[in-house]
């Protein structure tokens, strides 16, 4: 990679490798496992990257932010401490 291409594109090269590679393995373990949609909570453009390349496998996917994910934690606990207090 390197001396053949600019190294912006070099980083983005290595990091559409290194995505793929992660999604191919966590495919060969998990595979069976996936019936629905898969969440990625994340709210760095990497996240879409991941969207993409399942996508690319027809997989659906839905991106999350982490706010979303933790508003929804603090819920399900004040829920929680609501029941238990009744």
């Amino acid at each position: 990679v390197l001396g053949v291409m600019q190294s912006d594109t070099a980083a983005s090269f290595l990091s559409g490798q290194i995505i793929a590679s992660d999604v191919i393995g966590a495919l060969s373990i998990y595979n069976s496992a996936i019936k629905h949609n898969i969440i990625i909570i994340g709210d760095h453009p990497i996240a879409e990257h991941y969207k993409t390349v399942l996508s690319m496998l027809n997989i659906d996917v839905e991106l999350t932010s982490t706010k979303k994910i933790a508003a929804a934690g603090y819920g399900a606990v004040y829920q929680a401490m609501v029941s238990n207090a009744e």
